[in-house]
């Protein structure tokens, strides 16, 4: 796990700056052995901090966030680690969000759904459900959030 998962760009550069300012404060052999140190640390973090999301984290930001709702929400997340019956294409989230049938699509940001997936996605909208192709928790909350202030 990232432990800088957590911060923004600009609090992993700051640490890293009091990072660098604290060990070049040391002897100059050791403060050399300990620069060349940090410089590789730091590429690390930045390349770490570059990761781009998968879209099985967004999955679990999005299913984290359903499970508050409970309350007024019934869903089922399509499986990603296991091989499935189900048809190829059918949304990562299906389910009912204050009483209106729902599917979610999930994609990591700059990836399009396959044709199966768009496919299976106009099917349930035919059968009357609402569907969106989101990116981030946040597109997904404000997609069911909106299905309320419609109904």
């Amino acid at each position: 796990m990232n432990p800088f998962s957590g911060w923004s760009a600009s609090q992993v550069a700051a640490h890293n700056e009091r990072i660098v300012q604290q060990r070049t404060k040391k002897s100059a052999p050791i403060g050399l052995i300990a620069e060349s140190i940090q410089k590789e640390q730091l590429k690390k973090t930045q390349r770490l901090d570059r990761r781009p999301i998968l879209e099985a984290e967004i999955q679990d930001q999005i299913e984290a966030w359903l499970k508050t709702q409970s309350h007024r929400c019934w869903w089922d997340r399509k499986r990603m680690d296991k091989a499935t019956t189900s048809r190829s294409g059918v949304p990562d989230f299906v389910g009912v969000f204050a009483s209106v049938a729902f599917g979610i699509e999930v994609k990591r940001p700059g990836q399009k759904p396959s044709v199966e997936q768009i496919g299976e996605l106009a099917w349930m909208q035919k059968a009357g459900a609402k569907t969106a192709v989101v990116f981030s928790c946040d597109e997904a909350k404000d997609f069911l959030l909106g299905l309320v202030e419609k109904s």
